[in-house]
């Protein structure tokens, strides 16, 4: 396995197995022993994981396209115990994020295949036992450069800050949302380009970094300087589409299909000590910072300033 390693006080160094390919990541066989099943999600209801939050022992999912506007709570032995419904419709809901407000989930109703939806929505809605239908927060987005179809919510764990990943082969970008207002279609800031056919993400816990899965790979970035730091094959499944990180930097897989299996994934060691290591903000960062607060970004940039980041290739 060849990676980037970096660390705050030096420069990237080559790490290599002789046991992986030289291109970097995990062979296949790799990569399935990688992941064991945590669970099998038991409720026929859930037909198409579209993306995944773990919190607090419990895991929030939510079907693709064409299902009614609800979230899932399901305990860690894969039975559901708390459905959140709620109205209008959704047009095709595709993420979930956690809100730093404890048991509230955000939403990312963003699909849009054909490229055609003026707007986007993004809901916030309680996550919790038994079955409640709510009046949820909705606020409506629009990209800068026309529509874009996106699979990836992001929310930045120190202080909200929202972010949307779109799917494409080539060309995908992040996009920050603005602090939503309710009644007016909030326009998001393109802040850099990301690797193509992302289907889901997540920040880790520190907000140091950001995870980004594709069907096949996961790639690891830092924050807020988007670097790549690295990159790893993710064990086959039917249509893998959600990946969740706990609070402990524990990673979970899921994927479309009925009764399918929540997988526990653990990174190449190279990655893994990446993400567990001691950071500093660095140049980029800084200036990434002055970009944010220039675009009137400032609760983002105030935490880029905080040192929300640190690690990057040279």
């Amino acid at each position: 396995m060849a990676l980037l390693a970096c660390t705050s006080s030096g420069p990237a160094t080559s790490l290599t197995s002789a046991s992986t390919p030289a291109a970097g990541g995990l062979a296949a066989e790799d990569a399935d022993r990688a992941a064991t099943v945590q669970f099998r999600f038991t409720d026929s209801r859930i037909t198409e994981s579209s993306g995944l939050v773990a919190r607090n022992g419990v895991f929030v999912t939510i079907n693709d396209s064409g299902d009614v506007g609800r979230i899932f709570t399901v305990d860690g032995t894969g039975k559901t115990v708390g459905v959140t419904n709620w109205k209008p419709k959704p047009r095709d809901t595709e993420a979930v994020a956690p809100s730093v407000t404890s048991g509230y989930i955000w939403v990312g109703d963003i699909g849009d295949n054909a490229s055609t939806r003026s707007n986007i929505a993004l809901i916030r809605v309680p996550s919790t036992t038994g079955t409640v239908t709510v009046t949820p927060e909705r606020y409506l987005a629009a990209y800068p450069n026309g529509p874009h179809n996106a699979e990836t919510l992001l929310v930045q764990p120190s202080n909200e800050a929202l972010y949307v990943v779109t799917k494409k082969t080539t060309g995908a970008a992040l996009y920050s949302v603005p602090p939503l207002r309710s009644g007016v279609v909030n326009k998001l800031v393109k802040v850099t380009q990301v690797k193509g056919l992302i289907t889901d993400g997540a920040f880790t816990p520190d907000g140091q970094h950001v995870l980004l899965r594709s069907y096949g790979r996961v790639y690891v970035y830092g924050f807020p300087s988007m670097q790549l730091l690295g990159s790893a094959q993710l064990p086959g499944q039917p249509q893998g589409e959600g990946l969740a990180i706990a609070t402990d930097n524990t990673i979970y897989l899921s994927t479309e299909g009925v009764n399918t299996p929540v997988l526990r994934y653990t990174l190449p060691s190279a990655l893994d000590a990446l993400l567990r290591s001691p950071a500093k903000m660095d140049a980029g960062s800084a200036t990434a910072a002055g970009l944010l607060r220039s675009l009137g970004l400032s609760g983002a940039a105030d935490a880029v300033a905080a040192g929300a980041s640190a690690v990057t290739t040279r």
